[in-house]
């Protein structure tokens, strides 16, 4: 179940396939930073006229909070098409408890410290239950609120943390996640932690970051066993994995074209590597700079907030914003003059607007 179908579950509560205008404010209500008048806007946006939403016209609602929430733009402005894939907004749902289910997965008497794909995807629907801000990553807070329901001492929790965390980016990938979330299991079953993970462990846990090879030969072992459930989730990581590799090696080779100065094929490359990866940030920043670089002030500065969108912790998507900024003001600066006859002042703002772009638009 992806998060979108989760959601939709949680806000249908007669459980009929359709959000009446009721169950909708109810729901609608838990989003931050939303207005009454930008919930009826949402409503009539998405409703055609109807009083319930169907599955398509309540994720699309969803998408419209989402730009409400991180954007702040004009829903006016807005087309349907446009927010495809956008990300989730922020919601204020309740925490599932850690289900018990969770200890029997575990209790086999031949236990070895290892993850069994029964256990991964149980915990995989838990993951996307309360990834909520980035469902590609849990962070601190979100660990804490759900891991604490466990009733693990705190410093039982903090050193489970410790070796979840394995590239110590403070936050959890799901990958993380189920690790973590093991620990804590192991833990609840009178097991000592380890001091450092065995290298069963480090072989079971990351599956996301396997060979696309490797998983399918992992998809076939549980369509042949009838776990067709594994199968499908090892495909689909395969998958998304291949077209993560082809992205990459359009955004790599886009850099060779910027080199050559050869900037529309660039960004032709750049656009090759978003179709398959849409969150792509470098890929964004990327064709932002060479827009940039051709003067295409609005294309260069959709595509650095859409990279900022991306990775908000990307100082260096900042600093292309801050230039787009500096360079559109100082071409218009420059038009100023010409249109006033001042061509002297002119001419340095040229001058000076050739010199700002060269010097910092690298990558």
């Amino acid at each position: 179940m992806d998060i979108y179908t989760y959601l939709f579950t949680l806000a249908d509560q007669d459980k009929d396939g359709f959000i009446g205008s009721t169950d909708a404010i109810q729901f609608f209500h838990k989003c931050e930073g939303v207005t009454q008048d930008q919930l009826k806007e949402i409503w009539n946006l998405v409703s055609n006229n109807t009083q319930k939403l169907n599955k398509n016209a309540f994720f699309t609602a969803l998408r419209l909070l989402c730009i409400v929430q991180y954007y702040h733009r004009p829903l006016s402005l807005i087309t349907i098409s446009q927010i495809k894939d956008w990300q989730l907004p922020k919601l204020k749902l309740p925490i599932p408890a850690i289900p018990p289910t969770l200890l029997l997965l575990v209790s086999d008497p031949k236990f070895e410290w290892t993850i069994a794909l029964k256990f991964r995807n149980y915990c995989d629907n838990i993951f996307t239950s309360i990834a909520k801000a980035n469902y590609r990553f849990l962070d601190g807070g979100e660990a804490r609120e759900y891991f604490s329901r466990s009733g693990l001492p705190i410093d039982d929790l903090a050193r489970i943390w410790d070796l979840a965390d394995v590239d110590r980016d403070a936050k959890l990938s799901q990958d993380e996640f189920v690790l973590a979330l093991y620990l804590i299991v192991m833990k609840k079953s009178n097991r000592p932690l380890p001091n450092k993970l065995p290298e069963s462990i480090l072989r079971s846990y990351k599956i996301t970051e396997g060979r696309p090879d490797d998983l399918k030969v992992l998809g076939d072992e549980c369509f042949q066993s009838g776990d067709y459930n594994g199968a499908e989730r090892f495909y689909n990581i395969a998958i998304d994995k291949t077209l993560q590799q082809l992205s990459s090696y359009y955004r790599h080779r886009a850099s060779v074209k910027y080199a050559q100065n050869k900037l529309e094929e660039a960004i032709k490359d750049c656009t090759n590597a978003l179709q398959y990866d849409p969150k792509y940030s470098k890929a964004y920043l990327q064709r932002s700079i060479c827009y940039l670089n051709i003067g295409f002030f609005n294309e260069a500065l959709e595509d650095a907030q859409s990279a900022q969108y991306n990775d908000p912790n990307d100082s260096s998507i900042t600093q292309q914003i801050q230039r787009i900024q500096t360079t559109k003001q100082i071409k218009q600066k420059a038009e100023e003059y010409s249109s006033q006859g001042r061509w002297q002042d002119a001419f340095e703002a040229y001058e000076v607007n050739i010199i700002f772009l060269h010097k910092r638009s690298s990558w």
